[in-house]
């Protein structure tokens, strides 16, 4: 009834009855000397000539005999009436199927196909209605092929440009990002898609690829602008040790790394007299310099930077400008007082730096060597009259932003006198005025005395000093340096940290506005639902200048269930919208997708394996399981795009359900409408199917007429499970040691005895579990040798069966129970045989024979049990083994035999083995004995 083939009613051939004729005939006497067949069957034909000539007949001789030709036109006259005898059986059948009960073949079911519309430049929003026409040329028939749009869409120019995503990792406490897409930089997601927060290894320009979350602070420092400076110290102080920091400065669209060095709770980083600090690109809002710094460790709690202190050496950009008028770098000035000073008279210092540290202390030092200077200017001074200058400390100079307000110029000797200023700056101000002391250098008096002649030989008159700078030292600190600290976010910054307990994606929309709808569909493969809250949509807003996350929920239509399953969603943009904030890169609007909770996945082992081991067993074993892929796998998103659904499937030729549409066949509409100007198919179709063929329908409903869509039977279950979960390949039932029927029987209570109306009750601790094998290709698993399905399809296949059960039926649905065997071998091979690609031949065919899946072909039934005989079976095939020497299963040193018994022969009734073999070590392959 269930067979695929037709049943034959009369299934005898020519050949079937001349031989029954033939037997028959032996048997009536025809006179005294012969019987019967001797006359039909004379002249050397035979029941197998004879049916040969009939086969053959226009070939035939013609010399027949007559009773032999009217045989054979007997027996040919009799196929029809066995011909139509034999129609009765399918006659009979389509006659109950379809007439009783009324049963049709499946019709065709409609392919679908996802669209992309955009509007022209003179509609900012266009209206798409339902069922808007399109075309995808025809079929092999010459059938227009047309899709009906699914929904109404309201489309505008918004395209997606950026997708991001953060994973936290508990193990490490860090945070991973990676950018999955950023019109902007050129970074496209990989072809044929990705699963969402998986490792991504980059490699090449364009390509995603991951890195870790710096977890600390931007310190935005103005005092930083200034350029040519010299090389600058900067020196932190963090409310707490700050171990583990680094630290780089931005110089535009760069940032240079820092040398940093830690003491207690204070930070010193150099930066170099080259470089430039300029407000870093990345941030397009800062207009500011900025130290970043940062850590990769996702802390609970993170030092804050107290105070900020700039030391500059060498200072640059220090200049004066004397009492001469002359301006420039103090390096480059040789007369600070100018030439022949007077009392009183001045020069100022300035930099650019100072006028961005108002508020703030700065700290300067002036260390000046003063060329052809007198070691004694006492003495040099001597034959003046009235000699004022009683020593080289009596030439001063006053200020009253020095720390001493007034200092000596020169020292005893030959030293010099460094000159330290000290000031708090005020807004707009960057000058250090400096006056020459009450003494000068005599100048005035020189020319008088000279004019009056009182010189003479034995008082030589030497001409006054002028102060004339060889080299000088320049540098200054700026203590209380102002600066802005935010904390430094993955995308941006902000004034306070965001703690990233769960996954994040991140989308970025351009070319729309607030109050317009964003129209998204995903194609998108769940292995695990999310929980019915498991996801939270926010959109980046911005208020009175603060930036923050709100929640979507009420404003967004979902229709994939919670990333379930490929669909379109909408959301109109809400009124506070931001693309310009802190928080994530400008120029776009963002909404994130966050929280991503699992419904359960854990992992289920068979009872029966695991019943009798002791806990530390069953870890290992559990620990031979692969986990389930948590997380969607994403195939793209696309803005304005809805589905389609092919119109009259019934008409169209079978030939267009064979494959797929190819992506890019539908490019217009029917009928030309109005304000669109393109239309786009990103991926192939998908979900068509040709009307069932006639055996296809007769076995289905075969197999209905069997079960009655109920699971009475273990036959039922997996009749019903196959027809109606197409990714199931293979139904495996429990061993016979543990199938010990179907339903659990009823027991009355102990303290009923044997009453006819006691209530039955269950027993519970008994569970029937069966096995379900993927089908070549189908693996929500992390590991491609062990391919299993999500618990959440084993669930739905659990609950159908058991909505079709008995209530007394306590099933388990599960995945292959996979066992890790580690096998090894020894065979003898001739001394040609190059050891090494025998080797891993023989490893590939035990791969090939006990682990099919691996190369996409259909798995074999597993069997009880795997033996040493089933290893050796499979090696002695090879053309090069001569015999196999040695095989062990699981072989562990100093077990006992007892021990090593119990790997001859491994079971598997509800376990898929996943051979461990020696592929990437060498084994040694003994030779045979050379026979004489």
């Amino acid at each position: 009834m269930t067979s695929p083939e037709e049943f034959i009613y009369d299934n005898r051939s020519l050949l079937t009855h001349l031989q029954n004729f033939q037997a028959y005939t032996r048997a009536i006497p025809f006179n005294d000397l012969k019987n019967w067949d001797e006359v039909f069957f004379n002249d050397g034909q035979t029941p197998q000539s004879l049916a040969a000539l009939l086969e053959q007949a226009a070939s035939a001789p013609g010399t027949l005999q007559p009773q032999q030709a009217f045989l054979l036109a007997f027996l040919k006259m009799m196929e029809t009436p066995r011909r139509l005898m034999n129609t009765l059986p399918a006659r009979h059948r389509d006659l109950y199927f379809r007439g009783v009960l009324g049963v049709k073949p499946l019709p065709a079911a409609a392919d679908q196909v996802m669209l992309q519309l955009t509007p022209d430049e003179q509609h900012q929003t266009l209206n798409v209605p339902e069922g808007l026409l399109f075309s995808a040329g025809q079929d092999s028939a010459g059938v227009p092929v047309n899709y009906r749009l699914d929904a109404p869409l309201l489309i505008n120019h918004a395209r997606i440009t950026d997708i991001r995503w953060l994973l936290p990792d508990t193990v490490t406490n860090t945070v991973r990002a990676c950018t999955l897409l950023d019109v902007a930089t050129g970074i496209t997601p990989p072809a044929g898609g990705v699963r969402l927060f998986s490792p991504q290894l980059g490699g090449k320009r364009g390509q995603p690829q991951d890195e870790t979350v710096r977890n600390g602070w931007l310190l935005v420092i103005a005092a930083l602008q200034a350029a040519g400076a010299g090389q600058r110290k900067l020196t932190l102080t963090f409310d707490s040790s700050p171990v583990g920091f680094k630290a780089e400065v931005s110089i535009g669209t760069k940032w240079q790394p820092l040398l940093c060095s830690v003491s207690g709770n204070t930070l010193t980083a150099t930066l170099e007299a080259s470089l430039s600090p300029e407000a870093p690109a990345e941030y397009a809002l800062l207009t500011d310099p900025v130290i970043r710094l940062y850590q990769e460790k996702s802390n609970a709690t993170l030092p804050k930077v107290t105070a900020v202190e700039i030391t500059v050496v060498n200072a640059a950009d220090v200049t004066v400008t004397t009492a001469d008028g002359v301006s420039g770098p103090v390096q480059q000035v040789n007369y600070l007082f100018g030439m022949a000073p007077k009392a009183g008279s001045p020069f100022t210092l300035s930099s650019p730096a100072w006028r961005n540290a108002s508020g703030q202390t700065l700290t300067l030092t002036l260390t000046p060597k003063w060329q052809g200077r007198p070691a004694d200017l006492k003495a040099w001074y001597a034959n003046y009259p009235n000699n004022p200058v009683s020593g080289n400390g009596v030439f001063k100079v006053k200020s009253e932003d020095l720390v001493q307000k007034e200092v000596s110029l020169f020292g005893e000797r030959q030293s010099d006198n460094a000159l330290i200023f000290s000031r708090t700056l005020k807004e707009g101000e960057n000058t250090l005025v400096v006056n020459l002391g009450a003494i000068d250098f005599q100048h005035a008096l020189y020319e008088k005395t000279f004019k009056e002649g009182n010189i003479t030989e034995n008082k030589p008159l030497n001409p006054p000093y002028d102060p004339r700078l060889e080299d000088v030292d320049v540098s200054y600190s700026l203590a209380d340096v102002a600066f802005t600290p935010y904390a430094l976010l993955p995308y941006g910054y902000a004034e306070s940290r965001e703690e990233f307990a769960s996954p994040h994606v991140y989308l970025g929309f351009t070319d729309m506005h607030p109050g317009q709808q964003l129209s998204l569909y995903w194609s998108i493969e769940t292995p695990v639902p999310f929980t019915p809250d498991g996801l939270e949509w926010e959109y980046l807003s911005q208020t009175n200048g603060v930036a923050e996350w709100k929640a979507l929920s009420k404003q967004l239509s979902d229709n994939t269930g919670n990333f379930a399953r490929n669909g379109s969603g909408a959301v109109t943009l809400p009124a506070d919208a931001a693309h310009e904030t802190t928080l994530m890169p400008t120029g776009r609007y963002w909404l994130r997708v966050s929280k991503f909770e699992l419904t359960d996945h854990q992992v289920q082992l068979p009872v029966y394996m695991t019943q009798d081991l002791t806990a530390t067993d069953q870890q290992k074993l559990l620990a031979m399981q692969p986990n389930v892929e948590p997380y969607p796998w994403f195939n793209g998103l696309w803005t304005n795009a809805q589905s389609a659904t092919l119109v009259d499937a019934a008409s169209i030729a079978p030939e267009h359900f064979a494959t797929p549409l190819p992506a890019g066949t539908v490019s217009s509409t029917v009928v030309p409408f109005n304000g669109l100007l393109a239309v786009l198919q990103p991926l192939p179709g998908w979900g068509g199917k040709a009307q069932e063929s006639d055996a296809a329908s007769m076995q289905r409903i075969a197999e209905q007429v069997m079960h009655r869509g109920r699971a009475s039977n273990w036959r039922d279950i997996v009749q019903l499970i196959i027809a109606n979960f197409p990714d199931v390949h293979h139904v495996r039932l429990p061993g016979m040691k543990i199938l010990d029927g179907l339903y659990i029987p009823k027991v009355p209570p102990a303290s009923s005895g044997t009453s006819a109306t006691a209530e039955p009750v269950f027993v519970t601790d008994r569970v029937q579990e069966i096995m379900v094998i993927p089908q070549a290709g189908i693996n929500q698993g992390q590991d491609p040798h062990k391919p299993i399905l999500s618990p959440a399809r084993l669930k739905e296949i659990q609950q159908f069966i058991t909505d079709r059960a008995s209530p007394w039926l306590n099933l388990r649905v599960l995945n292959p129970c996979y066992l890790d065997v580690v096998v090894k071998y020894d065979v003898a091979v001739d001394e040609h045989v190059n050891q090494a690609n025998l080797q891993s031949q023989l490893d590939e065919m035990l791969r090939q024979h006990f682990m099919p899946w691996l190369n996409g072909q259909q798995r074999v039934q597993p069997g009880d049990t795997l033996t040493i005989n089933d290893i050796m079976q499979v090696l002695q095939q090879h053309p090069d083994v001569r015999y196999v020497t040695d095989v062990t299963l699981n072989d562990v040193k100093n077990e006992t035999q007892a021990d090593k018994d119990k790997y001859q022969a491994i079971e598997t009734t509800l376990a898929v083995i996943n051979l461990k073999l020696p592929s990437d070590a060498s084994v040694g392959l003994p030779q045979p004995e050379e026979t004489v």
